[in-house]
């Protein structure tokens, strides 16, 4: 190869690399079921049914789009217990700050076993017709997720159980480093100084 053509080689070469080092497409955790998931199948068994224009239903559907609006701001860790009450349909939404590189940690548990609770991961919208946008939910059957923040900003977690059921949700939700501290039996404090501290040189 001529050297005429080399820089410019070397030019788009580096062009690649750079760009392939930057943001990419994400890949849902296996944890997550894309839309339309568990929430959807519910609502599409009243279809056409008796209970589909039911007062109860329409409350139930009321109250989860009511939790996207009305959410608690936690810092974590957070650990409460929800209490819902088969006759007051309700949904409870918790707003979670992630910064990109953070892992999402939550934990419920169901009292009685066997009660459906849908649980929902909503993300900051990239389109601003809207401020979050629907990024999955947890499997029925599922009672943990992590889930590392692509992006930073706000993440919601919308939490409802099924129609007409009393229960109890425990819910834990903590929010960590992907990856930890690389000195065994160290942490970042390990690390860290304080203003004025004399420096070598």
């Amino acid at each position: 190869m001529k050297l005429a053509l080399v820089k410019p080689f070397l030019w788009l070469m580096c062009i690649v690399v750079t760009l392939s080092c930057g943001p990419q497409e994400e890949v849902l955790p296996e944890w997550i079921v894309p839309p339309p998931g568990p929430r959807a199948a519910y609502i599409h068994a009243f279809s056409n049914t008796s209970l589909e224009n039911a007062a109860l239903y329409k409350q139930w559907q009321l109250t989860a789009d009511l939790a996207l609006e009305d959410t608690l701001t936690v810092e974590t860790p957070h650990d409460e217990i929800l209490y819902f009450d088969a006759a007051k349909p309700n949904a409870v939404g918790y707003r979670v700050q992630l910064e990109q590189g953070q892992e999402l940690h939550f934990v419920k548990d169901v009292k009685p076993q066997g009660v459906h609770i849908f649980v929902e991961l909503f993300r900051p919208s990239a389109d601003s017709s809207s401020e979050f946008e629907l990024l999955g939910e947890l499997e029925i059957d599922s009672d943990t997720f992590n889930y590392e923040a692509f992006r930073s900003g706000m993440y919601l977690i919308r939490i409802q159980p099924e129609m007409l059921v009393d229960c109890a949700v425990g819910v834990k939700i903590e929010s960590r480093p992907v990856y930890e501290f690389p000195v065994d039996g160290k942490s970042n404090n390990a690390i860290g100084s304080f203003f004025g501290d004399p420096r070598d040189g």
